[in-house]
């Protein structure tokens, strides 16, 4: 066991997980947890988009949470600004790293730096620093953005350029960086990352209950199915793009 203190930090909570991202984190927290002898997880998140979390978790309020519902799909951005410019999160989350004092943190997606960093700056504090990458996050949301057909490109550009530039900040920045896949450690390296562990997406076996074998059993019998055809695809536009 090594006797460091981690502190990951998201911009969704993690309790109930269900989306991809969530499973991801979750399963990472608890390996942290057969290594280190401290282990504590921060989300920063929308209430509203989530009906579970734990007492940890800082929710967002007022014009915070307002702006993150004019604009769902930057959310994400608006979450980890909130970290040093909504007074209230940045009231709690100094709470917390002041009384945790970290050794090390995990920021999960580069979303939580936009803040995290100049908070870290301000307060003078040190910790070795985690950049767990799911995506190359300045493409994905170009084309998330360019697939509503409702952003002009000067938005979009902006947008893009936000993130790009704080991915390229933390991948300097990070003591590891760790990515999904080789196409995505390749980009990361360009953008100046030093140390990079490719660690891919994966699941834990499911077990599948009989009551659930009956159901759809009864479910393909009752609209005479004979063949299924299964999409697996992202909660967000373009979640088919290509397909």
């Amino acid at each position: 066991m090594i006797n460091k203190k981690i502190l990951v930090i998201s911009t969704y909570r993690i309790k109930t997980a269900h989306h991809g991202g969530q499973k991801r984190v979750s399963a990472i927290v608890e390996a942290y947890k057969k290594v280190f002898s401290s282990v504590k997880f921060v989300a920063i998140f929308h209430r509203g988009f989530y009906s579970s979390f734990s007492g940890s978790d800082i929710p967002v309020t007022g014009e915070t949470r307002k702006k993150i519902e004019m604009s769902p799909l930057t959310g994400d951005i608006v979450l980890g600004e909130a970290i040093y410019k909504d007074k209230a999160v940045k009231h709690k989350m100094t709470k917390v790293l002041r009384k945790y004092r970290p050794d090390i943190i995990e920021v999960s997606q580069v979303f939580p730096y936009l803040g995290l960093e100049p908070l870290l700056k301000e307060l003078g504090m040190k910790p070795k620093i985690v950049f767990s990458s799911q995506n190359i996050e300045y493409k994905m949301k170009q084309e998330m953005l360019e697939s509503l057909g409702t952003w002009s490109k000067d938005s979009i550009g902006k947008v893009e350029k936000k993130i790009r530039l704080s991915e390229e900040k933390l991948c300097a920045d990070a003591d590891l960086v760790v990515a999904v896949s080789n196409s995505d450690a390749e980009e990361l390296k360009k953008m100046k990352a030093k140390n990079i562990v490719i660690a891919p997406n994966g699941i834990s076996t499911i077990k599948v209950s009989a009551r659930s074998k009956k159901f759809w059993a009864g479910y393909f019998r009752k609209y005479t199915i004979r063949h299924a055809a299964t999409f697996v695809g992202s909660a967000h536009p373009p979640n088919w793009f290509g397909f």
